[in-house]
């Protein structure tokens, strides 16, 4: 075998090992199998054809989207079977075909599993903890004492915005209320991979006690 044909199919391994490795990467830390059900989206969870599941070719064929819902696709898919392609390419240049240049090249697979795995694992243990102390709403000992204040526009006679400068207002100068926080709601899209319309809100600093 010609020594570049040798490397277009170790390249090519690579980058197949790699889209196996995507699978590994978004289902293990869900505690999901690895191998059923067959891959699907993320977000509409429409199975992946096969011509749809090529290595780095089918992501720039389909403009990073999924063929089904058109949500983006995370830019995690290609970056890993490139890195584990090169990886095994730089493997194969250092080591020449040999066993070792295998063992080494599940290594380094088994490391970027490890490496990602984790970093989702600790990104979604400091999300827990965020939202058990910050965002769970308030336990209070006196609910009783909490009150709402939506102004109200005296010529139509419905609920308005208050500016910031309404609140600094009211929050110094009034005697009717021991504390005065503010929140105003705003459209977010939240996720990685399964990309959902939510609903984020805006606090003033002393709205958490």
């Amino acid at each position: 075998m010609h020594e570049w044909s040798l490397y277009l199919v170790v390249g090519t391994l690579g980058a197949l090992i790699g889209s196996f490795l995507n699978v590994c990467i978004f289902r293990l830390p869900r505690g999901e199998s690895i191998v059923w059900p067959g891959s699907h989206c993320p977000s509409c969870a429409h199975p992946i054809e096969f011509y749809d599941n090529i290595p780095l070719l089918s992501y720039l064929w389909l403009g990073g989207r999924c063929r089904a819902c058109r949500v983006p696709i995370s830019i995690r898919y290609p970056l890993v079977e490139s890195t584990n392609a090169l990886g095994y390419l730089t493997i194969l240049w250092y080591f020449g075909p040999s066993w070792t240049a295998a063992l080494y090249a599940l290594l380094f697979s088994a490391l970027v599993v490890l490496i990602l795995t984790v970093g989702i694992g600790i990104n979604a243990s400091v999300f827990t903890v965020v939202n058990g102390v910050a965002l769970r709403p308030h336990v209070s000992k006196d609910p009783d004492s909490f009150v709402r204040v939506i102004p109200t526009s005296r010529l139509q006679g419905k609920q308005r915005q208050v500016s910031y400068a309404e609140y600094v207002a009211w929050r110094d100068h009034s005697r009717s209320l021991r504390q005065l926080a503010a929140f105003s709601d705003f459209g977010a899209v939240v996720g990685d991979n399964d990309f959902t319309e939510a609903v984020g809100v805006a606090v003033s600093c002393n709205f958490f006690p």
